[in-house]
């Protein structure tokens, strides 16, 4: 990965993580998790390195990543966190991570451009 020039250090866990977590991660193509897990495992233009699903729901795969039940079964450390999870369970997700992106998958805009996504595809 890139490095950052020294002033931009400290946002390095944001452009340049050695880890990501998509806490909230979904099978259903019409779900955000899912959406944006493709995003970041795409060949071509995704996240280089590793990406790590997680929800407590889900065993086995998703997109040919290992899902995980909790962040803390994860083997390798995680610099990002993105949550995909209902408001009340943010508080107890971000104990776990210095930084970390919320999305709110009722809002009806993200959930339109999933839809779009997914059918570009």
């Amino acid at each position: 990965m890139p490095s950052l020039p020294p002033r931009s250090a400290s946002l390095a866990p944001f452009f340049t993580p050695q880890g990501v977590a998509v806490i909230g991660a979904s099978r259903d193509p019409s779900k955000l998790g899912f959406g944006l897990l493709c995003n970041l495992a795409d060949s071509e233009k995704g996240y280089p390195g590793p990406i790590y699903p997680v929800n407590p729901k889900v065993t086995g795969e998703i997109l040919g990543l290992q899902c995980y039940p909790a962040i803390d079964s994860v083997p390798d450390p995680v610099e990002l966190a993105v949550l995909i999870i209902p408001a009340a369970a943010v508080p107890a997700a971000m104990e776990a991570f210095n930084l970390a992106l919320k999305f709110d998958p009722s809002m009806s805009e993200a959930q339109e451009k999933v839809k779009k996504l997914q059918k570009s595809r």
